[in-house]
């Protein structure tokens, strides 16, 4: 038994080992990494649009694979599939947003702010004709500059696009460089006065 002086004639008496605390078990071994299985040249899959989809043979094929009859049935059926797989995704890409929506808007309310911008594209035109003379080529490349920039788009594009309007339409401010000799010598006229 060990005695321990805290102070102001007060001791503590305890037995060495009984505060320890036993040790933690010893933590379980790591299962070795195995990379995974690669897949061999055979797998029946279809790429439509870009994406593949896994078609497996159905259990019935499996049996006869060396008969050319079901060879070719088996590969019928797989455009069947491809082509009912392309119709499921056009349906799903006509409801909703479809391709080319900005975020967050159907397809109607988009083409509702798309014909406004492009009748104030058609103004703003109209008001730039008069200042200037431009080519057909160049006309119409600055409608579609105008027509986006005041469309549904992502703020880079509409900002992309004013910029170039700016380019076409208005000169680059000039740098100034304005010399003030005028008030340098009416400060050197105003010290010889005093």
């Amino acid at each position: 038994m060990t005695v321990i002086d805290i102070g102001d004639g007060r001791f503590v008496e305890f037995t060495e080992g009984a505060l320890l605390v036993p040790p933690p078990p010893p933590p379980k071994p790591k299962k070795p990494w195995v990379p995974p299985k690669k897949r061999n040249g055979n797998d029946k899959s279809v790429v439509i649009r870009g994406f593949k989809f896994k078609c497996d043979p159905r259990p019935a094929d499996r049996k006869n694979r060396g008969n050319p009859n079901l060879q070719a049935s088996k590969s019928q059926a797989l455009l069947d599939w491809a082509a009912r797989r392309a119709g499921q995704l056009l349906a799903l890409t006509a409801q909703g947003r479809a391709l080319g929506t900005p975020a967050g808007m159907t397809k109607k309310k988009a083409d509702a702010l798309w014909a406004v911008a492009r009748r104030k594209a058609k103004i703003d035109m109209a008001n730039i004709k008069k200042s200037m003379d431009l080519p057909a080529a160049a006309e119409e490349a600055l409608t579609s500059a105008l027509e986006v920039m005041r469309s549904p788009m992502t703020q880079t594009m509409k900002l992309s696009a004013a910029k170039l309007v700016l380019d076409f339409t208005m000169a680059k401010p000039a740098a100034k460089s304005d010399v003030t000799i005028a008030s340098a010598e009416l400060w050197l006229a105003g010290l010889a006065n005093e």
